[in-house]
């Protein structure tokens, strides 16, 4: 209705755009959010917004550049995070951390930054700090049992046995069926 009223409100354009991209419509979320965009393309939402389409929809090459528009913008931590997290997919985690990095600056309460640069220095070997990570990730949400698996895994990387195991019972509790696996066959029940 509001498109039928008036064909230049943006705010329109990228609502209906949400809608068919939380459907899995992505070629008719592009066309939308193109549209608010064309609009108004000083909206970083807007371009952080398509840039999450663009992941979902496996083409990280495009996020990227949405994101580098969105923090040209507006910087803030969760585009940062969102980039970093493209950046990860993409295998380039050393620029995936520096993301990282900058989007915990901005919020160093943000669990799930924390979370994805200890995998990111987990996958370049980097165990302790990625231990480092994992633990701050939990100071700040302890729900999340992936974060328990993933600091399991970097402690058995450096033989801390005891922790690691540890840390898979807690990952268990909170469901994480890969845990119950790897407790079964690395730990004393």
């Amino acid at each position: 209705m509001a498109l039928s009223l008036d064909d230049k409100f943006d705010a329109a354009y990228y609502n209906r755009a949400i809608c068919f991209e939380n459907q899995g419509n992505y070629q008719a979320a592009f066309k939308d959010y193109k549209k608010a965009i064309e609009l108004n393309s000083e909206n970083a939402d807007y371009w952080s917004n398509m840039g999450v389409c663009y992941g979902k929809s496996g083409d990280l090459d495009e996020a990227i550049k949405c994101f580098d528009k969105s923090i040209e913008i507006s910087p803030s931590s969760s585009v940062y995070s969102n980039r970093g997290f493209a950046l990860s997919l993409n295998e380039s985690y050393d620029n995936a951390i520096i993301d990282y990095n900058k989007a915990v600056e901005l919020n160093p309460e943000s669990y799930i930054s924390l979370f994805n640069r200890g995998i990111c220095y987990s996958k370049l070997g980097r165990y302790e700090d990625a231990i480092t990570d994992f633990t701050k990730s939990i100071e700040n949400n302890d729900k999340n049992g992936n974060v328990y698996y993933s600091r399991a895994l970097a402690y058995f990387e450096i033989n801390e046995d005891e922790k690691a195991c540890s840390d898979l019972e807690k990952a268990i509790e909170l469901n994480i069926e890969e845990a119950k696996i790897l407790s079964n066959e690395s730990c004393k029940n």
